[in-house]
């Protein structure tokens, strides 16, 4: 895997969105993959994004936390140590902005919308809406790969899930 540096000389506001659509148009391949940054991916995701059969399809999501070594882990002891006690499992409900896309259809849409509103990180849903309309091949939900969230504090209450400050607290 390459990894490239991309600059632009965009002057719009920043917003996830404008992000995502520059990283696509500069993609080299035929399968876009859309993740945040809280999001941990395995190998199996990685490995099921190489061979994507479908024209989309969305992750699930699970949280996991990093032990003492910094391994991804769902050990209910581990999570309890970050003050998380589960109280209806470990999954998380599927979100729009992570998933694989191949990139002709992520053309054919025209990408994410860049509407700055209230919250300028997130896609207002368009996204959502435009896969849905175009009829399009989802991926079944019983081939989803999993990914893992860390917690961030919006998952848990009032509780900091996010003790050490690993990860980001855009969100809050």
């Amino acid at each position: 895997m390459q990894i490239r540096i991309i600059k632009t000389n965009d002057t719009r506001p920043w917003t996830q969105p404008k992000a995502r659509n520059i990283g696509a148009a500069n993609a080299r391949g035929n399968t876009l993959l859309f993740t945040d940054i809280d999001h941990v991916i395995d190998k199996e995701a990685i490995e099921f994004g190489r061979n994507f059969k479908y024209e989309y399809g969305r992750f699930k999501r699970e949280l996991a936390v990093l032990d003492a070594n910094g391994n991804l882990t769902q050990d209910r002891d581990v999570l309890a140590e970050w003050g998380i006690v589960p109280t209806r499992g470990l999954h998380i409900s599927c979100h729009v902005l992570s998933m694989f896309i191949k990139a002709d259809v992520f053309n054919q849409i025209e990408g994410f919308r860049e509407k700055i509103g209230k919250h300028p990180t997130h896609d207002d849903g368009n996204m959502k809406r435009k896969l849905n309309k175009g009829n399009f091949t989802k991926c079944p939900d019983n081939e989803r790969p999993k990914i893992y969230v860390i917690p961030n504090g919006r998952f848990i209450g009032g509780k900091d899930a996010n003790p050490y400050g690993y990860f980001h607290d855009l969100c809050r």
